[in-house]
């Protein structure tokens, strides 16, 4: 591990104590839905035109303006840098038609359970008994909601695709999603958002995501220079394609909020992900909703995460390690030498 690490716990300590705003900005019949200030935080570089070049700083990631100011400068030594997020929120809630029926299909389009809004066929994967699709859990496994069998739709029942048409595998199995409670104790934590679906025809499938092309294997960010931090990454996803991005870290907590669900779940030791090129005014966001399920690729053709959630105000992403994904899972990456 890089040295970052020695700073990895400090987000869920920060998200714990500045969970809500003080109690003195509650107007009328605010919820608790309403009071969450600070929905993530995460370990970065910070800024080199700002101060040192490899200085860590601690970025909380807020809802609105107002939470800035009851934020402390420092927390543990660390500088905190906050980012307006709005809110973060798991990204697969609207329809797309552009990436409709293909047959075969490669990673990077539209697909989901069938009585879910649906998401991204992320990649192929496997284990000793079959070859199955990877997605979220919110896009396969309808948030937890799925019975073993039930058809996955490619495109997706949201972009148009019905049963049994447009069946091209059935549930299998997911990690369960665990939500906070009405209150704010002893929140449980989640650490991947992740399903599969067994596929029907294999001649239904490619094994490579579409304008990436085919996987080398996965990549622990944590093993690399700086923890992974400004390593290039891109994605092809159902509603933005395919876009360029940089990690930012790989020590993040976040609320997610689940909008169909109306409930929120929390993550830690989720990777940050920033549009390449950011400043430039053709490049406005990584991902969007309906992305995801996207593998998050680097330019060697390695899978560092999967993609499952977006922020609404700014242009971070964020994506549960890979390696995470798989042993929650119990299967291994489909590659060409695993075949």
């Amino acid at each position: 591990m890089g040295w970052l690490a020695q700073f990895a716990g400090i987000p869920d300590e920060f998200l714990d104590i500045y969970g809500t705003l003080p109690d003195a900005l509650i107007e009328g019949d605010a919820n608790w839905e309403d009071i969450s200030a600070v929905v993530g935080a995460g370990i970065e570089l910070g800024e080199a035109q700002n101060h040192l070049e490899h200085e860590p700083v601690l970025r909380a990631f807020v809802t609105n303006s107002a939470a800035v100011e009851f934020l402390q400068h420092e927390f543990h030594g660390l500088r905190v840098v906050p980012e307006i997020v709005g809110e973060i929120r798991a990204a697969a809630i609207l329809p797309l038609k552009r990436l409709a029926t293909s047959r075969p299909v490669p990673g990077g389009f539209s697909v989901g359970h069938i009585h879910s809004t649906g998401g991204t066929f992320g990649c192929l994967v496997q284990d000793k008994s079959g070859t199955y699709i990877l997605s979220n859990n919110h896009v396969l496994a309808h948030c937890n909601q799925a019975k073993l069998g039930e058809p996955v739709l490619q495109p997706s029942t949201a972009d148009g695709g019905q049963d049994p048409a447009d069946t091209v595998a059935s549930f299998e199995r997911a990690v369960l999603l665990r939500f906070r409670g009405i209150l704010p104790f002893n929140i449980p934590v989640n650490r991947t958002d992740a399903a599969i679906a067994r596929i029907k025809k294999r001649e239904d499938v490619c094994p490579f995501i579409f304008g990436i092309g085919e996987l080398q294997g996965s990549l622990d960010l944590t093993t690399l220079p700086d923890d992974g931090a400004r390593h290039g990454v891109r994605k092809t996803g159902k509603r933005t394609g395919y876009t360029l991005g940089v990690v930012g870290s790989p020590y993040n907590s976040v609320n997610v909020k689940y909008p169909a669900q109306r409930k929120t779940a929390r993550f830690s030791g989720q990777i940050s992900i920033r549009p390449w090129g950011r400043s430039s005014p053709m490049v406005r966001r990584f991902a969007e909703q309906g992305d995801s399920g996207s593998m998050i690729v680097d330019h060697d053709h390695y899978v560092a995460g999967m993609l499952f959630s977006v922020t609404i105000k700014s242009a971070t992403t964020f994506a549960n390690p890979i390696d995470w994904v798989l042993q929650d899972l119990g299967v291994d990456l489909w590659t060409f030498e695993s075949r």
